[in-house]
């Protein structure tokens, strides 16, 4: 059993001194090292690839920029970690991202858990973006 339940199990009814004993080398860490170490290389090789994107993504901004400048705004939504992603999205539009700016008109379409659970259950779950998008895509 390895994992935070082990790790609860293990320390449950200890007291913390404040002193970390250094953790003796053992089979589990040394395999716990090549997994962190393995993710590490797997993280990078997805950045070297995802240059090719560069061009989709320049092509994105460009779209936003364009709406944005029309008056529009920027809708953003996903599933379970990509729904936290569109909330940070908008919340970088409507606050700022690395220069002090006014806010751009963004919406997460994920925070509304009313609305999200009234058109799935009304309509279905593959519909839960897109009749946010139909009614609050207009200008």
């Amino acid at each position: 059993m390895t994992g935070p339940v082990h790790a609860q199990k293990c320390l449950k009814g200890r007291r913390f001194t404040g002193r970390v004993a250094a953790v003796p080398p053992s089979p589990a860490n040394s395999r716990m090292h090549d997994r962190v170490i393995a993710h590490f290389r797997q993280s990078i090789q997805t950045k070297q690839a995802a240059e090719a994107l560069a061009p989709e993504i320049v092509r994105a901004a460009e779209t936003m920029t364009a709406s944005l400048l029309r008056d529009g705004k920027i809708l953003s939504c996903g599933n379970g970690g990509s729904a936290a992603d569109a909330q940070h999205f908008s919340g970088e539009l409507l606050g700022r991202f690395e220069i002090e700016r006014p806010g751009l008109p963004a919406i997460a379409l994920t925070t509304d858990t009313s609305t999200l659970t009234a058109l799935a259950n009304d309509y279905s779950f593959e519909d839960i973006f897109a009749k946010q998008v139909r009614a609050l895509g207009q200008p």
